[in-house]
């Protein structure tokens, strides 16, 4: 019974069956494990046995092993692993921190080049999601720095993902999670490049909700609102509210092409920040989620070319970034259209901060943004970005093309890293499609048939919704 309780639990992942082991493990590269977490309590009977994992590694491993725990969630008794556990923790379903990455590849790096049979055993509740995303970002780490003599290879965000899919999970698909996936290419993004990670202030602005709307047969109401972790009084951190922004009356799918949702002022993120999208439903404390999905302000201004690449907003100094029914998490898995139409996407709009002056490290152009500051809510909370360490727009060494504004409503798309921002008096600089994004006209699209919403989204206590989730670098 509990062998076939395993199974079922690791559904689509490949589980190691040598000698008489049966664990939810595979490995990724003689030196990379990648498993289920080793649970001690009831959860064994269908998850890996602690015990059987610490059978496996010491009879493999002997002392050569160290366990790195990326769980929020879970916890265990490190002893049973001789003290060589590491905790990186990050919430399930969601990317790592961006700040956590370089120090995870840092120290799994310097386990691992101890000896060629050392290795580094990751894991996260299911083994699959963020551990996919953690080892991911390592193998690209290692492929840049080389280990045990070997020359770099400097692997692409693509590549690593299809081994990992490939010796992880019989279906080849290893890291899905859109938000997860696009965290690697930042990270990978960063090493071609040489970036180093500073923490960039920008101000979102709107929302703009493209090419049709959710099916809801009673209408959709969006909403979004926006927290921010916060260190208390207390010494504990938590998300406090610091604005909100909804559409208003409810809107059908078949009469709108879409929307803009506008806060009542700027809102303020820095580092990583997470959108979470909501439906009002006919009772209003009921709040039925939608998508979600994260961003950081780093790589908006740094964008990578292989993700959703930065806009110019035409009619302010700024920058938006559009992103595509496939890019958001949960509404990519509506592969029928069902809920959303095919062409569905979202743009998100950022002003910069007051009087912003950065440099083109390659062509030598100086731009100015000057924008309206939002201002700041009480809270006996603080903001764990320290104002000391926040630069707002950081140098970066990379080639930007000579873009601007023009009169035109529809948003041109830049190719290329947003480097240098332009003055809204320059000439608009002809739309192009991004391999990854829309185009910012709003075009028909076929509309799903309403469905329930009762029947499609999970309702959400309206006190329990964390919504924009921004954290410092």
């Amino acid at each position: 019974m509990a062998r076939a309780l395993r199974q079922m639990v690791s559904k689509k992942k490949k589980r190691f069956t040598e000698d008489d082991f049966n664990l939810d493990l595979s490995y990724i590269t003689p030196q990379i494990i990648a498993m289920g977490v080793p649970a001690d309590t009831l959860e064994r009977l269908f998850r890996n046995n602690i015990d059987e994992v610490v059978r496996l590694l010491e009879e493999r491993h002997a002392k050569k092993y160290c366990v790195y725990n990326l769980c929020v969630e879970r916890t265990y008794d490190s002893a049973k692993f001789q003290g060589r556990v590491e905790q990186f923790p990050m919430r399930d379903h969601n990317p790592p921190p961006i700040h956590i990455i370089p120090s995870f590849c840092e120290s799994v790096y310097n386990w691992l080049k101890k000896g060629t049979d050392y290795v580094a055993a990751i894991h996260c509740k299911a083994g699959k999601g963020r551990t996919g995303a953690m080892v991911c970002c390592y193998l690209l780490f290692e492929s840049f720095h080389g280990l045990h003599g070997q020359q770099p290879k400097f692997l692409t965000a693509e590549e690593v993902m299809q081994l990992y899919g490939e010796k992880r999970t019989h279906d080849k698909k290893g890291v899905t999670i859109p938000s997860q996936r696009r965290y690697v290419f930042y990270y990978a993004h960063m090493l071609h490049k040489q970036l180093s990670l500073k923490p960039c202030r920008l101000l979102l602005t709107s929302v703009l909700v493209e090419n049709g709307l959710p099916a809801i047969q009673s209408g959709c109401c969006m909403l979004f609102k926006c927290r921010q972790m916060a260190n208390c009084q207390d010494g504990k951190s938590k998300y406090v509210t610091i604005g909100e922004a909804e559409c208003g009356e409810p809107r059908r799918a078949q009469s709108s092409l879409g929307f803009c949702i506008r806060p009542p002022a700027p809102i303020p993120v820095c580092g990583d920040f997470k959108l979470v999208f909501y439906n009002r439903g006919k009772l209003l404390a009921r709040l039925d989620k939608l998508f979600h999905c994260w961003l950081n302000t780093f790589f908006v201004v740094n964008q990578p070319p292989d993700t959703p690449g930065a806009l110019r907003c035409p009619d302010r100094a700024g920058l938006c970034v559009t992103l595509t029914k496939g890019e958001l998490d949960r509404a990519c898995k509506d592969t029928q259209h069902r809920v959303f139409p095919e062409g569905f996407a979202i743009t998100v709009y950022f002003a910069l901060p007051t009087c912003i002056e950065f440099v083109d490290g390659v062509s030598g152009a100086v731009a100015t943004a000057s924008v309206a500051s939002s201002a700041s809510s009480s809270s006996s909370c603080s903001s764990i970005t320290d104002d000391s360490d926040c630069c707002e727009f950081p140098y970066v060494p990379a080639a930007a093309p000579s873009a601007s504004f023009g009169d035109s409503p529809a948003p041109a798309r830049v190719n290329g890293s947003p480097a240098a921002t332009v003055t809204a008096s320059a000439p608009r600089p002809q739309q192009q499609r991004h391999r990854h994004g829309h185009r910012h006209h709003c075009r028909a699209s076929n509309s799903p048939s309403p469905v329930p919403a009762a029947a499609l989204h999970q309702s959400v206590p309206e006190e329990e919704t964390a919504e924009i989730v921004t954290t410092a670098l």
